[in-house]
């Protein structure tokens, strides 16, 4: 009776609905692809952790060339149909996982939610299904002759700084990276939120931090918080992602944050 009554609600009412019962949602790659409307010269989007490819449909569509990294075969075969089903030919599926370094290593997945497989262990559900291949950045730039990247999104459950160390910044510089970041998880490879911000901040990069309320439990609705530029105000507990731009985007990247 719920799915059949969702049918005829107007998303708009919908939208209401989730907002009242889960708190604001956002999606931080949307702020990307209005950054970069309008922007001339080559559009490139790397997607590193792709999942189902719900971030990179608006930029496939939009005509863009893609290339979608996801090592967790299940994800990726529901990846590849979402390419399929809206007859994409703008989308390369890659399988290796991204790191600081080639190789083989182990890769863990969970029952508990398809969101959270990864190249390390977090959480009491990850089994060690698999050994994978692993690439860098710059390995892949040089197969695939990339040269410029505009936007260089990282969802990696922890490895997300591990993947921006694999990019010599000095050879391309993405226009905008979104990662995702959650101390929790990271911690135990060494590094933290601020970690990433200064590696960022370092590389010649402005951010606005999105910061989600800590999890409950993975596979369910996250809720979210606000963004901020301070990192010294984030909850160590929450997650979210950060936005990096190149410095001249900055201004109306806080503009369309809502942040003076």
């Amino acid at each position: 009776m719920k799915r059949q009554l969702g049918k005829f609600l107007p998303e708009s009412l919908k939208n209401l609905i989730r907002t009242i019962l889960f708190g604001k949602q956002v999606e931080e790659a949307s702020l990307a692809y209005k950054l970069l409307q309008g922007a001339t010269g080559t559009k490139q989007m790397l997607d590193v952790g792709a999942h189902f490819g719900h971030t990179l449909l608006p930029f496939a569509k939009a005509g863009w060339k893609v290339f979608a990294f996801e090592p967790d075969s299940k994800n990726r075969q529901k990846l590849e149909a979402t390419i399929k089903t809206n007859n994409l030919t703008n989308v390369t599926i890659d399988p290796r996982a991204l790191a600081e370094k080639p190789g083989k290593m182990s890769f863990f997945t969970s029952e508990v939610s398809t969101g959270i497989s990864s190249l390390v262990s977090f959480h009491k559900s990850h089994k060690a299904t698999d050994e994978i291949e692993v690439t860098t950045l710059d390995q892949i730039c040089s197969e695939y002759g990339i040269s410029e990247i505009s936007f260089l999104k990282t969802d990696t459950e922890g490895y997300d700084l591990n993947v921006l160390r694999g990019l010599n910044f000095n050879n391309i510089k993405p226009t905008i990276i979104i990662c995702e970041f959650e101390n929790a998880k990271t911690e135990k490879l060494g590094y933290t939120v601020s970690n990433q911000i200064t590696f960022l901040k370092d590389n010649g990069y402005q951010v606005v931090i999105s910061e989600w309320h800590p999890i409950v439990e993975y596979g369910r609705r996250h809720k979210w918080n606000r963004y901020t530029i301070n990192v010294n105000e984030v909850n160590p507990n929450a997650w979210g992602n950060i936005i990096a731009v190149q410095p001249p985007l900055f201004p109306r990247l806080k503009s369309l944050c809502k942040l003076a």
